[in-house]
């Protein structure tokens, strides 16, 4: 296993202490500050492994298989369990409405279910990170350290980062679909 995909890992180890600690502030209004402050800590460094293994990856050759499944799936998994936890410990935080917790997890499971679909007839290298992705993820994280901080203006950045999340679904299905579309027209030239 390389250094980058032990990395990714990793990050599924920070979800337990990140909802306890999200939680925690609604638990224990009295280390609310602390446990606020704890979770914000650990999200940031949870989020730094995500671009320490892709620089990692890139740096020294580390690109498999396992780690190009795991990275996006540990960002999803860390992304809705912060969001979620939020939500649902909402009394030490800002409201978060309902719509964007069920936004970003119906996305991922769009994406997640898609790539299985598709990866059975694309090479999973074809099938590589968009920008728009990239981005998305970003708006999601800052919304959550947004949240983790309670700085004012939230309910601006929500829907902003909602719509990239939405784009960002909306551009990989119609790359998978003209990916699926390609190969279909391949394999029916190759009967003819």
């Amino acid at each position: 296993m390389t250094t980058a995909t032990r990395i990714t890992l990793a990050r599924f180890f920070f979800v337990p202490p990140l909802v306890v600690a999200v939680c925690g502030a609604t638990w224990w209004p009295e280390r609310a500050v602390a446990l606020r402050l704890g979770a914000i800590a650990l999200f940031v460094v949870a989020s730094a492994t995500d671009f320490l293994d892709g620089y990692v990856a890139r740096r020294f050759g580390q690109h498999t298989r396992l780690g190009a499944a795991l990275d996006p799936l540990a960002d999803k998994v860390l992304l809705g369990a912060a969001i979620w936890s939020i939500w649902a410990c909402r009394a030490a935080y800002d409201p978060v409405p309902l719509w964007y917790p069920v936004v970003v997890s119906a996305n991922d499971a769009v994406l997640g279910l898609g790539y299985l679909a598709v990866r059975s007839r694309i090479d999973p290298g074809r099938f590589r990170a968009m920008p728009w992705g990239k981005v998305a993820t970003a708006g999601q994280m800052l919304v959550v350290c947004w949240l983790l901080l309670r700085l004012p203006h939230v309910g601006v950045l929500m829907p902003i980062a909602g719509a990239l999340t939405a784009a960002s679904g909306a551009a990989y299905v119609v790359r998978a679909v003209r990916l699926m579309g390609a190969l279909n027209k391949s394999r029916v030239q190759g009967l003819l």
